[in-house]
Formats: structure tokens, C-alpha cells, sequence
């Protein structure tokens, strides 16, 4: 059987399909809103399938880090000192690498130490990370029952990969 693709979208948008001659596997992919589900049959007959949740606007992220650069951002600057340069530059690249490993976080926001907050939530839990004006990185985590842990974070891709798979296992355990 040849290689078959199929997009299949929402009612009024088109469907189309791709033949690849000489491949006996085929995939078809369904889009329903921002959702997206492949089924792959392979030659030896074996099938996988893919889910995909709503896709995610990270330029709302990025555009919203971007307003941390004013003075006026987030309306409460009198409260507490805004994000510097260091902090937000840390914190786009954090941005950068959640996006890269498709973990987007809750909320961002101004952290009230001044600098970058990610707030990470699920059943309960919280992660927080905070780029700081000192530029150092730190991460809670919180189920707001026992006492919250805190722990540095290294601002680049290894520490980013280990505050990740701590993260993941403490929200999804």
C-alpha cells in the first residue's frame, strides 16, 4: 500500500492527501480546532498514534516578557522594583527552551523581588522559577500543604533539563 497522508480540518476548510509511491506505510493526521492526532500504520503493521492538545501562542509569552521592559508594565512598579536587563534576557531564554521542549507555563509574571516569574500548576501543585534581578535562578515547588523546597536552578540547557524532569515528576506524580 502506498504512503497516504490526509489532513482533515475543521467543516468549511479543505481536505487534502498525498500519495508517496514506493513507502507501504501511511499517516493521517486530523485537526479539530487547535488539537491534532496522527495515526501512523508502519510496513510491518504496527500502529502509533500521536496526541497533540491545543497548540500554544507563545508569542502571548513573549510578548508579554517584552512589556517588562517598560516602566509602566504590570501597572504596581511603585510595589516592587521591575525586571532588569539580565533577568529578562535569563528569562527569554528559559522562554526559548520551554517552548523548544513544549512546556508552557501557567502564568508569567514579575517577580516581586524583582525580576521574572514562570508559575507551573497542576492538581494542587505549584512550580514556581524565578529569574532575579541578581541574576540567579530558583525554583519552588508547592502543594501548599507541607513546607515548599527551593531549589537553584543553573541558567542554561543542562540546568533547564534538570529543573524539568524535577518538575514533571512533582506535577504529574
Amino acid at each position: 500500500m502506498p504512503d497516504v497522508e490526509f489532513q482533515v480540518r475543521p467543516l468549511g476548510e479543505s481536505t487534502c492527501g498525498q500519495r508517496r509511491p514506493g513507502n507501504s506505510s501511511y499517516h493521517i493526521t486530523l485537526v479539530k480546532g487547535d488539537a491534532l492526532v496522527v495515526i501512523r500504520k508502519t510496513s510491518t503493521g504496527g500502529s502509533q498514534v500521536t496526541f497533540s492538545g491545543p497548540t500554544v501562542n507563545w508569542k502571548k509569552y513573549y510578548d508579554r516578557l517584552r512589556t517588562f521592559r517598560t516602566s509602566e508594565a504590570d501597572g504596581d512598579r511603585g510595589r516592587f522594583p521591575a525586571p532588569n536587563a539580565s533577568a529578562i534576557v535569563l528569562a527569554h531564554s528559559f522562554l526559548q527552551y520551554l517552548q523548544g521542549a513544549n512546556y508552557p507555563p501557567a502564568q508569567v509574571m514579575p517577580s516581586v523581588v524583582g525580576g521574572v516569574g514562570f508559575a507551573f500548576r497542576r492538581s494542587g501543585r505549584k512550580v514556581y522559577v524565578e529569574f532575579n534581578n541578581k541574576a540567579a535562578v530558583h525554583a519552588l515547588f508547592s502543594d501548599g500543604v507541607s513546607d515548599p523546597v527551593v531549589q537553584r536552578v543553573r541558567p542554561e540547557e543542562a540546568g533547564y533539563q534538570q529543573w524539568m524532569a524535577k518538575a514533571k515528576a512533582y506535577l504529574d506524580e
